[in-house]
């Protein structure tokens, strides 16, 4: 599915959007919680059926919110940890919505990008008809119009049995100042990643981006707010190709279970809409792991 943008401007604005938005039915609000503690940050958003995809780094902010550390390990393994994580999906215009659990995380260090496995949590979520929108691996030129939506500054309260859920929802709008092919720096950026001068808030991160096709081409990584007047906001966008990397081992008619193959597979079989698949090498050693990953200019 195309998400429509109606001729936006490149000139940067930062709208509140309203829950009867259609993005809402595919961004998503993210909230974890362990006993009676529950924290809310970060967003993102559908990609195929039961799949989503967020900010590696909101899954690492969380990781320090409840288990007292940052992910430890490899980033080709799968993430555990001892609190649960949900998602929150708005629905027929902001009229209703479902909350997701997030039962399996996998990650890969090609990029800031964590594949998120949505769980149903009631028999409404069982039944639901999968939109999802066309990704486009192919980096944004110097000049592209973007749009970006997330949940901002969220915030997520208890009393009682009673859960609230709080959001500052908005689209951002910009236009591409720089594409980093393979990083912009070897510590905060040291992946794909193009800069915009779109404003992202905190809570923004792992939210979509789309190019003025309609298409997802990155997801929200991180911003740099102008520190004199007159100046703008330096944001930064993950690129989607190397989640082609990332190996994940969801159920598949005809595919043996427990078995890791990476989202590159899920695109050649249509699972996942990614345009440019094709231009998307992998390179493994002798184990078969991978050790590369490459987008293909021609």
């Amino acid at each position: 599915m195309k998400i429509s943008f109606n001729n936006f401007s490149k000139t940067p604005t930062f709208n509140k959007t309203s829950f009867d938005s259609p993005i809402t039915e595919f961004a998503l609000g993210i909230v974890a919680h362990k006993n009676d503690k529950y924290y809310a940050s970060g967003s993102a958003i559908i990609v195929g059926t039961n799949l989503a995809i967020t900010a590696y780094h909101v899954i690492d902010d969380f990781f320090q919110k409840f288990e007292g550390n940052y992910l430890d390990g490899p980033r080709d393994t799968e993430v555990n940890g001892t609190f649960h994580l949900q998602v929150f999906q708005v629905l027929n215009n902001g009229k209703s919505g479902l909350i997701w659990d997030i039962t399996r995380l996998w990650t890969c260090k090609f990029t800031d990008i964590a594949v998120l496995r949505l769980s149903p949590t009631t028999e409404k979520a069982l039944n639901l008809q999968w939109k999802f929108p066309k990704i486009d691996l192919i980096l944004p030129k110097v000049g592209d119009r973007i749009s970006c939506f997330g949940y901002g500054t969220p915030k997520i309260t208890k009393s009682g049995n009673k859960v609230e859920w709080f959001v500052d929802s908005r689209t951002s709008i910009g236009e591409v100042k720089q594409v980093h092919n393979q990083k912009r720096d070897n510590l905060k950026l040291s992946f794909p990643c193009f800069q915009t001068n779109a404003r992202f808030d905190g809570g923004m991160s792992g939210g979509p981006v789309f190019n003025d096709k309609g298409k997802l081409c990155g997801i929200i990584c991180s911003n740099f707010p102008p520190i004199d007047d007159g100046e703008e906001h330096a944001s930064y966008v993950t690129s989607l190709w190397p989640l082609m990397a990332i190996q994940i081992d969801i159920d598949r008619y005809g595919y043996p279970e427990g078995v890791r193959y990476p989202m590159l597979e899920l695109a050649k079989d249509g699972f996942i809409h990614a345009e440019g698949w094709e231009k998307i090498a992998l390179f493994t050693d002798e184990d078969g792991t991978i050790v590369k990953v490459r987008l293909n200019s021609t």
